[in-house]
């Protein structure tokens, strides 16, 4: 495998070709991105954990210094306004001698007044991306250039693809330390805090809020509470956890549980999503594999006897009750989830599931998560025993499952020229 300071230089010729393109396009002398601003809490001193600007991370792999500014001007060497600042009250870290830095003009700046009044001093018409100051006199998150970088972002070049794999696999060896503190009868806190130690990191460098779900608490879809006390039985442990490197995230879950009786739940479940990914190819259009997932759940339901006279689409949606996945990148919920080109045309969701985020024809490059689900939440059990579907539910049957919450399971995969790679499934293999 190339090395990923090789990758990164190919990458970072590609980024810079693109934006001129959108540069000439828009009659535009250069793009200054910024990195981001601390921000504090409400009527505090104390600030938010500081995280970058994913534009700024598109270019620069560095996630954790406010105050800096990119500037690109076709022709000339990309410069970055690099915050450095003379501070005896915080650790100021050595200016980065990276594999990166040699592709732009670092210059240093002692504090955010001083990388304003550089770029006030910029000559030409410059569009910026980051958050708006007033002071600056530039077209700000301009929706024409957002778009066109929303797109391309969705496109993942070699480098983008290598820092996917080194996140996904970092998740996997967490995840499996994850499951062998679960098998230990322990804690959701205590699950939470092994799965930090083995990425020896702190809870604001996850990518997102871990969700460390035991039992009934499996049904509950953003749960991040963390019981500190472990449950008396544990009947089921499901994890949706991931890991970042050089600012790309994954976004992996898994469900476990060692009762034959949801076993057989959670073994239908991983099979209908290995089919669902061998479902991402290109030209596939994500809302068509919405519906295919929601009728894969219909048939778990009926062949398990939770649904009584074979599937029903129409019911499967009670049990799952989230789109089937997004794109990858960046962020854990990428930017350009439905459009099809760098002008921001957006796919339209199927007509039965009108309020799907995730609508896109899949390109190659793409990455997305496959996440099928199937759950048992009482607020929505409740609905569907007031719809004239309820009478074909077996309601003893569920009762008898609510205790374990639910299942998911999520891969991250890459849409290729031969069909998807699962980054996921290698990650856990070669872990």
């Amino acid at each position: 495998m190339n090395d990923i300071s090789t990758l990164y230089i190919e990458h970072i010729k590609n980024l810079k070709s693109k934006t001129e393109n959108i540069l000439q396009e828009k009659n535009l002398d250069g793009l200054i991105v910024a990195s981001g601003f601390l921000d504090y809490y409400l009527f505090d001193d104390h600030p938010v954990y500081f995280k970058s600007n994913p534009y700024f991370n598109h270019w620069v792999p560095l996630g954790n210094n406010p105050n800096c500014f990119l500037i690109f001007t076709p022709g000339k060497v990309p410069e970055i306004l690099y915050y450095h600042p003379d501070d005896f009250w915080h650790k100021v870290a050595p200016l980065p001698d990276d594999f990166w830095v040699f592709e732009f003009d670092l210059k240093p700046i002692k504090n955010l007044s001083e990388g304003i009044d550089y770029l006030k001093n910029l000559k030409g018409n410059f569009s910026y991306i980051g958050p708006e100051r007033n002071e600056l006199p530039f077209k700000t998150n301009e929706h024409d250039v957002l778009n066109f970088f929303n797109y391309h972002r969705g496109i993942k070049s070699n480098y983008e693809l290598a820092c996917l794999k080194k996140a996904n696999h970092l998740a996997a060896k967490a995840h499996k330390q994850a499951y062998l503190t679960y098998l230990d009868k322990t804690s959701e806190f205590e699950i939470h805090q092994q799965y930090l130690k083995t990425l020896n990191i702190r809870e604001c460098e996850l990518p997102y809020n871990n969700i460390i779900a035991l039992n009934q608490n499996g049904a509950i879809l953003h749960y991040s509470d963390y019981e500190k006390t472990a449950p008396e039985v544990h009947h089921s442990f499901l994890i949706d956890a991931g890991a970042s490197f050089n600012g790309y995230h994954s976004d992996i879950t898994r469900t476990y549980t060692e009762i034959e009786e949801f076993q057989v739940l959670i073994d239908l479940m991983n099979k209908a999503q290995m089919d669902l990914v061998e479902g991402c190819q290109i030209g596939s259009a994500f809302g068509d594999l919405h519906a295919l997932a929601n009728e894969k759940v219909g048939e778990i339901l009926s062949e398990v006897g939770i649904v009584k006279g074979g599937p029903k689409t129409e019911i499967a949606r009670y049990f799952f009750p989230h789109g089937l996945g997004h794109p990858l990148g960046l962020q854990v919920h990428d930017v350009g989830a439905k459009i099809n080109d760098e002008k921001g045309a957006e796919q339209s969701p199927p007509i039965e599931f009108p309020n799907l985020r995730c609508t896109k024809t899949l390109e190659e490059g793409n990455v997305v998560t496959i996440e099928p689900g199937l759950y048992f939440i009482d607020l929505l059990l409740h609905d569907l025993k007031k719809d004239p579907l309820g009478k074909e539910i077996n309601w003893d049957k569920v009762e008898g499952l609510k205790k374990f919450g639910g299942i998911r399971i999520e891969d991250d995969v890459w849409v290729g020229e031969n069909g998807p790679k699962n980054l996921t499934r290698i990650a856990f293999e070669r872990t």
